[in-house]
């Protein structure tokens, strides 16, 4: 843990169609902060409810190595690649839904990027979770005077209760890999969504 941060608590919400999350310090934690879940530059959808969220839209190299998350993503895929250029890269929207009420839901369950090639469901979950850690803790970095560690962080991952007990175990197994990277999660089931 740094030396002078306080420990916060930060809440990831993985959404169908946007994701986002938001942060408390732990000794005010009935004061809750929407940050942006987008990178520094990115645009964000104002004037509406989601302008702290961006597209759950996941961008993969075609080495199926990290590119871009939201916007962004969507915004490299179209604008800046070129079509046969865009066969090679792995573009995943609407992720969350294979998750739900599939009776045929395992560890090897995957979902079919844009251009039809398929990838573990698994490691896109992985890859969100992780593009999240590495954005809360860089803007917390860049908007307090504290050095802000992923120790300093209780992380917590939202995930619907209407969920059977194989989609809840399998986004439980991506956030105990990802605390491989030094982020541990806290699953937290919800009832109804909650937008921040």
């Amino acid at each position: 843990m740094a030396a002078s941060a306080e420990k916060l608590v930060i809440s990831i919400d993985i959404g169908t169609t946007y994701s986002g999350f938001a942060m408390s310090f732990e000794k005010e934690k009935y004061t809750i902060h929407a940050l942006s879940a987008s990178d520094p530059g990115e645009e964000r959808v104002s004037g509406s409810s989601t302008a702290q969220k961006i597209p759950t839209v996941l961008l993969l190299t075609p080495d199926a190595e990290f590119h871009s998350f939201g916007h962004r993503a969507r915004q490299h895929y179209s604008l800046e690649l070129e079509e046969d250029e865009q066969k090679d890269w792995l573009l995943f929207e609407r992720f969350k839904m294979k998750l739900h009420d599939r009776p045929d839901l395992s560890r090897r369950t995957q979902v079919t990027a844009l251009n039809g090639r398929k990838f573990p469901v698994k490691m896109v979950l992985m890859h969100t979770m992780i593009y999240f850690k590495t954005v809360a803790i860089a803007q917390m970095n860049s908007k307090s005077k504290m050095n802000i560690e992923s120790d300093d962080i209780t992380w917590v991952l939202t995930i619907p209760a209407i969920w059977d007990d194989d989609a809840k175990q399998l986004m439980r197994e991506a956030a105990c890999e990802v605390s491989r990277y030094a982020i541990i999660i806290t699953i937290y089931l919800f009832f109804f969504a909650f937008g921040f």
